[in-house]
């Protein structure tokens, strides 16, 4: 195994490490056992939503009355977008190490079943909620990874072709 390989399986085991833990982890404040269960399983209902109050805000007032309702939803969007982040990584390190990952639609089946675990994960454990939208970005963050992984590939195969 290359030195650039030992550090890129490192850095996949740790990425792996803080998804569980971040997903998880009991202790991050705001994750504790709830005896409900939750599930949301339309993952478009968010944005539904959203959108509908975007569209109302905008027809009683304007681009004014549109951003007060954006900002309504600020911590809904932010959560998304960091769902779609926390899987950028597993689309980029698995196909830089494992050739068996190497098309886009193996790292999609793989970013879906690993989100679809933890997403079972949590409702199993009761340690968060089952919720069908973070299935969806996180799988796009996987593929988002995956398209970095491409692009940054073949600049660097360009270039070491090139010298």
């Amino acid at each position: 195994m290359t030195a650039e390989k030992g550090i890129t399986v490192s850095l996949l085991v740790l990425y792996i490490i803080a998804v569980l833990f971040i997903t998880l982890g009991p202790t991050l404040g705001n994750r504790r056992f709830d005896y409900e269960t939750h599930l949301i399983l339309n993952p478009f209902h968010g944005y539904t939503v959203m959108f509908r109050s975007f569209a109302q805000g905008f027809s009683s007032g304007g681009f004014p009355e549109l951003w007060k309702h954006i900002g309504w939803y600020k911590h809904q969007m932010s959560g998304m977008a960091l769902n779609v982040l926390l899987f950028v990584p597993l689309g980029y390190l698995v196909p830089s190490i494992c050739v068996f990952f190497r098309r886009w639609w193996k790292v999609l089946l793989l970013g879906a079943v690993a989100s679809l675990t933890i997403e079972t994960t949590q409702l199993i454990t009761h340690l968060g909620w089952f919720d069908a939208s973070d299935l969806l970005h996180n799988t796009l963050g996987t593929l988002i990874g995956y398209a970095l992984y491409k692009k940054l590939l073949y600049k660097e195969t360009t270039r070491t072709q090139g010298s």
